[in-house]
């Protein structure tokens, strides 16, 4: 060999190719990581009810949810808040008309309709009149204990699509209250 130059034999060479004995190893953790992960799941599953419970309300309003809080409230004898949406009632035929019987008096007459696909508390009725420049004459707030009518009274919540008659009895706001405007309220509910 030539200064410089190595051998062509394996570096290591010299090593025995007798078999190495591994002693299978005990596992020490299994005890503790199926301990960690039922520590996990226990907090997940408490953030998770916290979740519930502290957005109660705004999570059973939501319509793909609504069934598994019906079931949950069924199981746990809670009662949930009935659905609300005003944006969905609308007015037809609203007529503001002398009352024949009383010239001091109008009556506000209309067919109000549920569009929502789920069935609603009344609404109160804000009945508004204005003059020729837009600025408010009268306004009022009518519960549906006021303007409800006939078989309208019978009825504990509207039904979707179903017309319902209303009619209101007030007193006439005089000559400048040339226009008119009918909108819903949400009530309050209490349970």
């Amino acid at each position: 060999m030539r200064a410089g130059q190595r051998s062509a034999a394996p570096a290591y060479h010299h090593l025995g190719r007798d078999p190495i004995l591994l002693r299978a190893t005990r596992k020490r953790g299994g005890w503790r990581t199926l301990l960690w992960l039922l520590v996990i799941v226990a907090l997940s599953a408490t953030l998770v009810a916290q979740a519930v419970y502290y957005q109660f309300d705004r999570l059973a309003a939501i319509p793909e949810l609504r069934p598994f809080y019906e079931k949950g409230c069924e199981l746990a004898g809670c009662e949930l808040k009935p659905l609300i949406d005003v944006s969905r009632i609308q007015s037809r035929k609203l007529v503001v008309r002398t009352d024949p019987a009383n010239r001091d008096t109008l009556i506000v007459d209309a067919v109000i309709v549920n569009r929502a696909d789920f069935s609603q508390p009344f609404p109160a009725i804000a009945l508004t009149f204005s003059n020729l420049n837009g600025d408010v004459v009268a306004q009022s707030l009518f519960p549906p204990d006021t303007y409800l009518l006939g078989e309208g009274k019978t009825l504990a919540a509207m039904p979707p699509g179903t017309p319902v008659r209303v009619a209101i009895s007030i007193r006439d706001p005089g000559r400048d209250a040339v226009n008119y405007n009918i909108a819903f309220k949400a009530l309050p509910q209490t349970l």
